[in-house]
């Protein structure tokens, strides 16, 4: 009986583990252009605001959001409470905000 009680704790640490490692994935897996509905996106990275070109970006779920950006090729997860979203290059910026890309 005992062995048997330990077979079975045993699969299911097992099972355990397994089901948390099929979550994470490849960063690139899922990223989709979504009908191209956002095409930029403003960030506030190390006290600073970066508006970059949205290549590829997925919902992560929650408040989460996977970005693959066409400026510098960069991939990164932020939240929705962090970046704004844009279909059109915005007009009114923050001041001295760093546009991915330009010279």
């Amino acid at each position: 009986m005992k062995k048997c009680i330990a077979v079975v704790a045993a699969l299911l640490c097992i099972l355990s583990l397994a089901g948390c490692m099929g979550n994470s994935g490849n960063l690139t897996e899922g990223f989709t252009n979504e009908t191209n509905t956002f095409n930029y996106i403003l960030t506030y990275e190390a006290g600073e605001y970066h508006l970059h070109e949205v290549n590829k970006w997925k919902d992560g779920g929650s408040d989460a959001l996977g970005v693959t950006t066409k400026c510098c090729g960069n991939q990164f997860w932020t939240s929705f409470n962090e970046a704004v979203l844009y279909t059109n290059k915005p007009e009114y910026l923050p001041e001295n905000v760093i546009i991915c890309g330009a010279k």
